[in-house]
């Protein structure tokens, strides 16, 4: 146990890493008409990962060695990801900045597939002149400009984790399997929402903009919300039953099926509605407010906020 704990310490370094390096990363390889599907990508990759787990999950239930292998295959995706990032080139906007220009074009051409680059060039080294020089952490702080976009960018993410989304697929199994029976079923159907609500948002980022998304999948997300809510206390009972004739007790929830595939039903509608707005728009909004020479600063501590508010809704 002590070694399963130890690596999932190890575990979530990497993924606290990864969470504030991929959409930076993306958000400066892209090009600015791809720049919210591209920047996009990392939720995709998420919710892929969450329903392939589910579906795992679902085919070793009964057997012996389950959690054993499913946690085995899990290794598949950081050994590719520790090879395929030998292959990934180092942006041109931070080459230019540390490396110089010459750099910086060898790697848009690589990227871009083209030896045509030179305006892109030339607005890379105006947006770098027009920055000026690297930001300090003080200075993010004490700046008001940058307070203030810190300030949003943090405040995305700490509501982000607020509408609840990891507890629904951390505890979901277990409510369900109360509710429904079917624990392992349930997550299936939830994160197959959460995976097929997040392809139609790669392509509405730039069509529909950041901010309509966000309202409007914030409605809906509350409609859902409150509708599982209102069937769970009026379709369902609690009762405390007895263990084996001794004082000690248990809290069995009582629900009629009808009620159980209808709270089902709004938190997928819950979740599809997070999926195509809050979920991707809070990684991606945060990377593209801020200017370059503060941008990995302010976006470490604007992750950290998500992963402090995670800790703390749990």
């Amino acid at each position: 146990m002590i070694l399963i704990l130890f690596g999932r310490v190890v575990e979530g370094i990497g993924v606290g890493c990864s969470s504030f390096s991929c959409p930076i990363y993306a958000s400066e390889i892209a090009p600015t008409k791809l720049r919210g599907m591209l920047s996009g990508f990392m939720q995709m990759t998420v919710v892929s990962g969450l329903f392939i787990a589910n579906i795992v999950n679902l085919l070793l239930k009964n057997h012996k060695l389950g959690w054993r292998i499913s946690n085995g295959l899990i290794l598949i995706a950081p050994i590719t990801i520790m090879i395929g990032i030998f292959f990934c080139p180092e942006t041109p906007r931070w080459l230019f900045k540390n490396k110089g220009r010459e750099s910086a074009e060898k790697s848009l051409k690589r990227i871009r597939g083209t030896k045509d680059v030179t305006g892109e060039l030339d607005a890379i080294a105006d947006a770098m002149e027009d920055e000026g020089n690297q930001v300090s952490i003080k200075e993010l702080f004490t700046t008001k400009v940058m307070l203030k976009r810190l300030g949003i960018g943090m405040g995305m993410h700490i509501l982000q984790q607020a509408t609840g989304i990891n507890p629904i697929f951390t505890f979901g199994g277990i409510i369900y399997e109360s509710v429904l029976g079917q624990g392992i079923v349930a997550l299936l159907v939830l994160s197959g929402a959460n995976l097929l609500s997040t392809i139609p948002a790669l392509f509405l980022f730039d069509r529909l903009g950041r901010r309509n998304l966000l309202i409007y999948g914030g409605l809906a997300m509350v409609v859902g919300h409150l509708v599982a809510a209102t069937v769970f206390v009026t379709g369902c009972s609690q009762v405390d039953k007895i263990i084996n004739g001794t004082n000690v007790t248990e809290e069995v929830v009582n629900c009629e099926t009808s009620s159980g595939i209808l709270m089902l039903v709004f938190t997928a509608i819950f979740v599809g509605c997070f999926a195509i707005s809050w979920g991707p728009i809070a990684w991606i909004y945060a990377a593209e407010i801020f200017p370059l020479n503060v941008r990995a600063s302010a976006v470490s501590l604007t992750t950290g906020s998500n992963w402090f508010m995670v800790v703390y809704v749990y």
